[in-house]
């Protein structure tokens, strides 16, 4: 009895430093990585929705990460980003954040955003940029 009662003590605290452990992780990669989703954040969000095909949905994704990576992240008032593909290959879904409504707008008239926007626009049929507030989150 006493045995089983240490061992189910170790395994439980063994299971919460995993948990916190996960929990540091996870807040970490979050503060440096991810959108926060805050009702209450001041943030503009902006969704994004590209529709191609699958024989161009590889590069038009690669087209969208260089330009976070080497522009967009580097303009004033980006705040995170991520881009999502659907399992046909067809569509490419963008979440952004950015401090103001101004900020994206300035990136978006941006010399250099103006032109790979054409480039980007070559690889789908359509694409749409759409500015959202967070109203409720779950």
């Amino acid at each position: 009895m006493r045995v089983r009662l240490a061992y189910s003590l170790l395994s439980s605290v063994e299971a919460a430093r995993r948990r916190e452990n996960s929990d540091m992780l996870v807040h970490s990669y979050r503060e440096t990585a991810m959108p926060m989703i805050d009702a209450a954040n001041d943030t503009q969000t902006v969704l994004t929705t590209f529709e191609c095909s699958p024989g161009t949905c590889a590069d038009l994704l690669d087209a969208l990460k260089a330009a976070y990576a080497e522009f967009i992240s580097q303009q004033e008032g980006f705040v995170a980003a991520g881009l999502h593909v659907n399992d046909a290959q067809t569509r490419i879904a963008n979440y952004s954040q950015w401090q103001r409504r101004e900020d994206f707008q300035a990136m978006l008239r941006s010399d250099e955003m103006r032109k790979r926007n054409r480039d980007i626009s070559a690889m789908c049929n359509r694409f749409e940029p759409v500015m959202y507030e967070v109203a409720a989150v779950f």
